[in-house]
């Protein structure tokens, strides 16, 4: 466990997903395109385990597809659509912000315990 309480890992998962989100974006993925681990554990520099979460996180968001045999590769979507996912993201995301409710102590203790009997195992 990190200093923050976070999975160890997922931070640099979020940096890895986080540059391959702006390369699509950008234009520098394209859609069909083959998104190689090892590529992106090198330029990113983290470990290849956090390299698949990060693919696996963005294939939930459907921004990448996952073929068991060849890999993982940018969604096919028009840019209409992907501005729309965006656009959706950012709406919900706000909203749900605007109405979390961080957990008191007790909850929190018990969220901890809970996350430690699973990271233990």
């Amino acid at each position: 466990m990190g200093a923050q309480g976070h999975r160890k890992g997922s931070y640099t998962a979020e940096r890895v997903a986080a540059e391959i989100r702006r390369a699509i974006r950008h234009g520098e993925l394209l859609p069909g395109e083959h998104v190689r681990q090892t590529y992106w554990s090198a330029h990113v520099g983290v470990s290849s385990a956090s390299t698949r979460e990060a693919l696996k996180m963005l294939v939930s968001e459907g921004l990448l597809t996952y073929d068991a045999h060849r890999g993982y590769f940018v969604t096919r979507i028009d840019p209409f659509e992907m501005a729309q996912v965006y656009q959706i993201r950012r709406v919900l995301e706000a909203e749900v912000l605007r109405n979390i409710r961080w957990p008191d102590p007790r909850e929190l203790k018990a969220i901890r315990e809970a996350m430690d009997a699973v990271t233990d195992q």
